[in-house]
């Protein structure tokens, strides 16, 4: 809310790879210069805090509409029922909650379980790890996509890879495709996370835009709740089958996408 409106989704891509270069900064401080000395990993925790926030004295101010708008519950229920009634925002909410539980369940949860499945062993998939962090960093990427493709048919082919991806890691048991499958996940969920968070920024209607992203935010947990039950169900079953639930998540979402694209 504090940057150039049009240049948002850039913003939001740079973001989320600073994000992951600072994960893997930490990850290389750590394992070179830290090792098991505890006490100098709470030093220079302390002294990336203080860093963050003095950084966060340079972030421009957000124009406040009204100053002497008071925040109340009643004012945090109009915002709510504002919310729930744009079925725009609401669209675009649920679909890209489904594709954030599919990433985050497969490549985090479901990860491993495919690589010992795929007979790879933990020095092997150790690697992998690697790399998958190392995929965070295309989302500075979205934005340049986005304009050339269109946000429409670059979310649908987005959404899709990653249907598709599923259905690849329920039926293989190859090393080589069981990474390739996971990682294109990777790779779509961090392309599609800043163009996601530009359409919701444009669909909310209300004035009070942090209230009704904190709002989208609770509706995104929400539906995770459901299908982290669902998808633990099915792993205890048969992992090829919650991979197959996954890919049913993308299809449903390409519906609820572009549902909430119709409406723009």
């Amino acid at each position: 809310m504090s940057g150039s409106e049009d240049d948002s989704q850039r913003t939001f891509g740079i973001y989320e790879s600073f994000g992951t270069a600072g994960l893997l900064s930490a990850a290389a401080i750590y394992m070179v210069f830290i090792e098991e000395d505890y006490r100098a990993a709470g030093f220079l925790t302390v002294i990336s805090y203080g860093m963050a926030l003095i950084l966060s004295f340079g972030l421009k101010e957000v124009k406040a509409i009204q100053k002497d708008k008071k925040i109340s519950f009643g004012h945090s229920f109009t915002v709510l029922k504002e919310t729930l009634f744009n079925r725009r925002l609401l669209f675009l909410v649920a679909g890209i909650a489904l594709f954030r539980e599919v990433n985050q369940t497969i490549t985090v949860f479901f990860n491993q379980l495919q690589y010992t499945k795929a007979g790879m062993s933990v020095k092997l998939i150790s690697g992998v790890y690697i790399l998958m962090t190392l995929s965070g960093l295309v989302s500075v990427f979205s934005a340049r996509l986005t304009k050339k493709l269109k946000p429409r048919f670059f979310g649908t082919m987005l959404f899709a890879a990653c249907a598709f991806s599923c259905l690849l890691l329920a039926f293989t048991r190859n090393p080589f495709i069981s990474v390739l499958g996971v990682l294109f996940i990777r790779v779509c969920f961090s392309l599609l996370s800043p163009l996601g968070a530009e359409l919701q920024n444009k669909a909310i209607t209300t004035s009070d835009r942090a209230t009704a992203l904190s709002m989208s935010t609770m509706i995104m947990d929400l539906l995770a709740v459901f299908t982290n039950l669902v998808f633990g169900k099915l792993a205890d079953f048969d992992l090829s089958t919650a991979m197959c639930f996954g890919g049913f998540l993308c299809i449903v979402g390409i519906g609820l996408y572009w549902n909430g694209l119709k409406r723009t």
